[in-house]
């Protein structure tokens, strides 16, 4: 073998080393992690979810500045919507959402986000719908329970009524037959 072939080829062989080194050493920067799989965010249990929650928002809070953050507001909305998430929390989501878009308007995610946000709107303005008319269902459950109240007494007042109606008529037989009688 010549010597300067075995030159080249330590050479190579060391940056190749030296390569995939970096590769090795760069997968354990901290940091938020990427979303590689389309599945993700299926394969989330409940436990996990809370966990990769509280690690978005750390990451968040920890590195303002960091360009991967609209990222993790991105994620964060898709966390606190999930449908395995023990307690969602849409209106945060939309947040999320909101503040990812104002960091990102022209992101790889804006097509999703931009969807992400109407169906969290329809959400949240379903979840208002919903509690205005659970408390008008309350008001109408308190007005009907006050009527069948009502209803009771005239009930027990039309009864009382007959009676005293077949009372009455009873007497005037009586008094018809006195009269007869005289």
């Amino acid at each position: 073998m010549q010597p300067g072939k075995t030159i080249r080829t330590c050479g190579f062989l060391l940056l190749l080393l030296l390569l995939i080194a970096a590769l090795l050493v760069g997968g354990c920067v901290n940091g938020p992690r990427p979303v590689w799989r389309l599945n993700y965010f299926k394969a989330l249990e409940k436990g996990t979810i809370e966990n990769e929650i509280l690690r978005y928002e750390t990451d968040i809070i920890n590195n303002p500045d960091n360009p991967q953050s609209a990222a993790s507001y991105f994620y964060l909305a898709m966390l606190h919507a999930h449908y395995n998430n023990p307690a969602p929390d849409y209106a945060r989501a939309l947040s999320m959402c909101e503040k990812y878009l104002s960091l990102n308007p022209e992101g790889y995610r804006t097509g999703e986000a931009q969807y992400l946000k109407t169906l969290l709107r329809q959400i949240a303005k379903a979840a208002k719908d919903r509690e205005e008319y659970g408390k008008k269902v309350q008001k109408l459950e308190q007005t009907a329970e006050k009527l069948q109240e009502e209803n009771e007494a005239l009930l027990q007042e039309n009864h009382n009524l007959k009676a005293a109606i077949e009372k009455l008529e009873k007497l005037d037989l009586r008094l018809e037959e006195q009269r007869r009688d005289l």
